[in-house]
Order: structure tokens, then C-alpha cells, then sequence
């Protein structure tokens, strides 16, 4: 289970690397300057009915505000960061355990 965690970290943080390549490859041709791109924008660009159907599904089921005071504000935060925090979080999750013996005199 633990390698899982790691190999999923190592996925999420290879999202966030792609993203940020993508997001600073503009402004270092001096075409304009720094913008991260929010991932709902990548999600509204991938697949604008599925983005449309979970804020539908979301707002409409018994935890609505949920959508509207929680994840609204979750997927307005840069790709890049976002994927990088859950790449940290599942890093942290599947981390290895330091064995404690317990029987040492």
C-alpha cells in the first residue's frame, strides 16, 4: 500500500511539473510575463461536460454548499501547486516507517 502512495506522489508531482513547464514556457520566450493556470481552466479546456456535470451533481445533491464554499476555491488554485500539494500529501502518506525495536537492553 505504501508503494502505491509513492508511485501515485511521483504521478501527481510529474502533473505539476508538466504544468508548470507549460505555464512558464510563454514568459521565458518574452511573449508576456508569469500566469499559472488555474486548474479549472485546464479542467473547462480537457472536458468542459464533465467539469459542467460535477458542479451539477455536486450542487445538487444534500451537500450542496460544498461546491460553492469549498471546491469552487480548490480548483481556482494554479495547476502547478494543486498537484504539487497532493503529490506531497500522498509523498507524506506513503512515506516508510522507522522500526522501533523494542526489545534492545
Amino acid at each position: 500500500m505504501l508503494i502505491a502512495l509513492r508511485f501515485i506522489a511521483n504521478i501527481l508531482f510529474l502533473i505539476a511539473a508538466i504544468a508548470l513547464v507549460s505555464d512558464l514556457t510563454t514568459p521565458m520566450q518574452g511573449f508576456g510575463h508569469v500566469k499559472l493556470t488555474p486548474f479549472a481552466t485546464h479542467w473547462a479546456d480537457l472536458s468542459p461536460r464533465s467539469l459542467k456535470a460535477t458542479e451539477e451533481a455536486i450542487s445538487g445533491s444534500a451537500v450542496g454548499f460544498l461546491w460553492t464554499h469549498g471546491l469552487i476555491y480548490l480548483i481556482a488554485i494554479p495547476t502547478a501547486v494543486l498537484f504539487a500539494m497532493l503529490g506531497t500529501l500522498f509523498g507524506y502518506l506513503g512515506r516508510r516507517r522507522k522500526r522501533t525495536n523494542i526489545f534492545v537492553n
